[in-house]
Parts: structure tokens; sequence; C-alpha cells
């Protein structure tokens, strides 16, 4: 009740009335378990009305507007809220946040490779509950095993994770794959060389080394590096074809066969008389075998031009009647074309050389 006095007369009685509210309780929290670097629940949750939230047990900054509590390492976080009901604020509740420490990544076996078209193993990891991925940020379907698929040649790499008594998954351990195609043996395209010339057959060997190559006269061949070099000295055309090639994942394939032009050499002889002259390996990278034949007694003169005319070699040489091998060195010249000739008072012979 309550009255006021104005010149010393007081007014009648007024009633006042007061509405003493009971303080509200504090609002429910459940604590919060949650595994290394998993995103927490958006937002903190809580019964009660008008939630505020502080970090810590009440005394920290407002942090009503959180959205994830951070998971980054293993901790134990600590967040207090209150409700408020009209203008009422309850006591604190505290919220635990428990991040727990994720498992160690799987141990796995790498690498590991498959012949194409072959039913692949089980890919190998030890852990707990392992799951496996085929990218790397764990994103698509899991699977509890793994089994490569092998219809296609070439690099896979798949992922495993393995999860805890706490349902926390481990980051992800790499697996490389390689499924393996057969061998394929390919020869170059057709060429022609000059009677009693040798030939390098250069084999381009596909698929994984060692491999194992039947050649067109029934040698077997192992390799390990392509391309595979074969030496050849056909005395007329003829093909060669690779009967046979094989790695650890079988008997591949061959493409056509190499067709082998003989041309007959550029001799000259202007008499009758017994002038004979050959050069091989032609082409050659350096050394150089002359095989050449004259009228016995008679001198000769073998000689190697460029192109150009430059005389890079000169010899005076006597004929026997019988073949004679010179062993010339070209391994200072340059690369290109030359002219081998074999020369006597009466007749020429030319042959071209070619330096590699």
């Amino acid at each position: 009740m309550a009255t006021q006095t104005v010149n010393g007369c007081e007014s009648l009685w007024a009633t006042i009335q007061t509405v003493v509210v009971a303080t509200p309780t504090a609002p429910v929290v459940s604590p919060l378990s949650l595994c290394q670097g998993q995103p927490a629940p958006v937002p903190l949750t809580g019964n009660g009305q008008n939630l505020l939230w502080r970090s810590g047990t009440g005394s920290g900054d407002n942090v009503a507007s959180i959205t994830t509590p951070p998971t980054a390492k293993p901790d134990t976080l600590r967040y207090a809220v209150t409700q408020q009901i009209g203008g009422c604020i309850s006591p604190v509740a505290t919220l635990t946040v428990i991040v727990r420490k994720a498992p160690d990544a799987p141990n796995v076996i790498t690498p590991v490779s498959f012949c194409i078209g072959t039913q692949a193993s089980v890919l190998g990891a030890t852990g707990t509950i392992v799951r496996w991925y085929t990218q790397a940020d764990r994103s698509g379907q899991f699977y509890g095993v793994l089994v490569p698929p092998t219809e296609k040649a070439g690099d896979f790499a798949y992922f495993a994770t393995q999860l805890d008594a706490n349902n926390c998954e481990s980051q992800t351990n790499r697996v490389d794959v390689r499924i393996k195609p057969r061998p394929t043996a390919v020869l170059p395209r057709d060429t022609a060389v000059y009677r009693y010339d040798s030939l390098r057959v250069q084999i381009g060997l596909t698929g994984d080394a060692p491999w194992r190559v039947t050649l067109w006269d029934s040698r077997t061949l192992t390799a390990t590096q392509s391309p595979l070099i074969v030496g050849v000295k056909p005395l007329q055309t003829s093909e060669f074809a690779v009967k046979e090639i094989a790695n650890g994942c079988g008997l591949g394939s061959t493409n056509r066969a190499l067709k082998v032009t003989i041309l007959e050499p550029l001799a000259v002889s202007l008499t009758a008389e017994p002038l004979w002259l050959n050069a091989y390996p032609n082409p050659t990278t350096g050394d150089l075998s002359v095989e050449w034949s004259a009228e016995s007694g008679q001198p000769a003169r073998l000689q190697i031009t460029a192109l150009n005319g430059l005389s890079v070699f000169d010899r005076l040489l006597r004929g026997t009647g019988q073949r004679q091998t010179e062993r010339i060195r070209l391994t200072n010249l340059p690369g290109g074309i030359y002219l081998l000739q074999l020369s006597t008072e009466t007749s020429t012979a030319t042959k071209r050389i070619v330096k590699q």
C-alpha cells in the first residue's frame, strides 16, 4: 500500500501488487563426443529458451554465434550455456565436448600389380575395421574389401582407412595398383639395303620387361629393354617377322612382317678386269671393313671423299688377284654420306657409305 502527502493532506491508499517469478532452471545439455577431424553439429544444442553460450565455464566470451567447435586435434572443450525467460536468467549449465584422437592410418601392401584380364586378389591392409575408397578425399562409396578391376591396363590408386572402438576414422593410406598390359612386338617400316650390307633391325617392345622374343629364324632371345636390336644380312629380298612375344603376362601380339629389299651395289667397272669392292657394316657408326680385289700386281688407290669433294681417307694398295680387307676407322667423321672409291689405271669401282 502507498499514499502521498501534499500540503499536509494525505491521499487515499493505492495498492501495489508485486509478482515474484521463480528463477528458470539451467538448460539441459548432453556431453558431445567427436572424432578428431570430424565436423561438429551446427549449432550447439540444448533444451531451453533464448540460449546464450559462452566459452569455458561461464566467464568466457559470448559464443552464441559459434558454428563448429574445433576438432583438428584431440581436446576436451567446455561451453557454458544459460537460458533467459522474461528478464530472468538461469544458472549456468556446462556442455563438455570431447574430441577423441583419430586412429593411425592402416598399414597397407603397396605397390601391387596384376596382368590385364586376370583375376586380381584382395588389396591388403592391416587395421581394426578397414574401409576402402576410390577417392583420396573419402567421397563416394566405401568397401569393406576391394578387388581392383583388371579390364583396363594402367596405373590406379586406392585408399584405405580404419575405424577404432569409438567409430573414429583414420586418415587414408594409398595403395598403388598397376594393371600390366600384354606384350607387343613392333617391327619398323619396310626398308632396302645393298647386297652384302648388314641391317640393324630395331624391334619395339611394349608391356613390362623382361620379354621372351622368338625371331624369324626360331632363335629365342630374352630382352630387358626396348628396342631389341637384331642384326641381319640378307642376300636376297626377304621378310622378317617375330614369331612369338611373351612376358610375365603371357603371350602377346606382333605387327606385320618387315620386308627388306636388296639393291645391287653401286659398283661400276670400266673394263672387264677383275675389280671388286664391298664395305660393311653400312650404315656404320665408326669402324668400316672394306673388301676389295684387283688384278695381281696392279697398283690400286682406295679413297673416301665427302659429297663436297673433300678427301677424308686415301691409301695406295696393290692387287693380288684375291680378296683383301682394309679396316678403316671413321669414328671422328661427322654423320653423312661419303663415297668409297677403288681405282686402278684402267677401272674404277664406287660405293656409297652412310656414317651415322
